[in-house]
C-alpha cells in the first residue's frame, strides 16, 4: 500500500527512514509533518497540591505516562529510578496511564495511578521534579512534548525520533544506558538551578508543535496532490 500511495505523511524523520527503508517508499513522496500538543497542555499553578490531595503523592517525583510493554523498557525505567536515588534524589516513582497488557506484574517500588483525566495528567506533568522516558524505539514520542509543554524537565534515551522532538531542551544519554538516565534525572531533581534551565527550554520547544502547524502543513502536502479544501476546513 505504501508503495503505490501518491504521498506518505511520516510524523519524523525517523518514520519517514522506515518508510523508505522498510517499505521502498521513494524520497519525493514522503512528507513530514510532526505532530503537535494542544493549549490544555500548560504549566498548572498549584499541581503539587492538588497531586498530593488526589493521588497521595506528597514527596518529589519522578513520573513516567505510558503503556509499560517491553519496547518502553520498564526495568530501565526501574533501574534509572534506583541509580537516582543512589545519587541523592529523593523521589518516589510515579506512573500514570494505561499499563497495557504486556506490562510487568510487579514494579517495585512504584506509584502506579492506572489512567487519570486530562487535567489530572497536565497537574502530575506540572508538579514532577523530572519527566523519564526510557523507550527504546519512538515513532514521535507525544508524552515527551506535553511534559515539556507543562514544564516539566524530561531526560530520555538517545533513539529513533526522540532527538527530533526534545531538541537541546534537556539531557537525553546513550540508548539503553538506564545508568545515565538515572543520573540525568539525578541531576534535574537535585539541582534547582539546572531544572529550571531545562524547564524554559522544554516551554521554548514546545511552542514550535503545535496541531495548528500540523494541519496547515498536512493540508499543504495534500494540495501538492491537485486537493482543495472548503474554507471551514482552513
Amino acid at each position: 500500500m505504501l508503495r503505490r500511495a501518491d504521498l506518505v505523511i511520516a510524523v519524523s524523520a525517523h518514520v519517514a527512514g522506515d518508510a523508505q527503508r522498510l517499505a521502498g517508499v521513494a524520497e519525493n513522496r514522503l512528507v513530514i509533518v510532526p505532530e503537535g500538543v494542544g493549549p490544555g497542555f500548560r504549566p498548572a499553578p498549584g499541581a503539587a497540591a492538588r497531586v498530593a490531595e488526589r493521588h497521595g503523592v506528597g514527596r518529589p517525583y519522578l513520573l513516567y505516562v505510558g503503556a509499560l510493554d517491553a519496547r518502553k523498557d520498564p526495568q530501565g525505567l526501574l533501574r534509572a529510578w534506583q541509580v537516582a536515588r543512589t545519587a541523592g534524589a529523593d523521589v518516589d516513582l510515579v506512573l500514570a496511564g494505561s499499563p497495557g497488557k504486556q506490562a510487568p506484574a510487579e514494579l517495585p517500588g512504584a506509584r502506579r495511578l492506572g489512567q487519570v483525566t486530562h487535567a489530572e495528567l497536565v497537574d502530575l506533568y506540572s508538579a514532577a521534579a523530572c519527566f523519564v522516558f526510557p523507550s527504546r524505539n519512538e515513532g514521535f514520542g507525544l508524552p515527551l512534548l506535553e511534559a515539556m509543554a507543562c514544564g516539566c524537565p524530561v531526560v530520555a534515551y538517545r533513539n529513533s525520533s526522540i532527538p527530533e522532538v526534545v531538541g537541546e531542551a534537556g539531557p537525553l544519554v546513550e540508548d539503553g544506558d538506564a545508568e545515565a538516565l538515572g543520573r540525568a534525572a539525578a541531576q534535574l531533581a537535585c539541582e534547582p538551578g539546572r531544572a529550571e534551565a531545562a524547564r524554559a527550554a522544554g516551554l521554548r520547544r514546545a511552542r514550535r508543535f503545535t496541531w495548528a502547524r500540523t494541519a496547515a502543513e498536512t493540508m499543504a502536502a495534500y494540495r501538492r496532490l491537485g486537493l482543495s479544501f472548503p474554507a471551514r476546513a482552513i
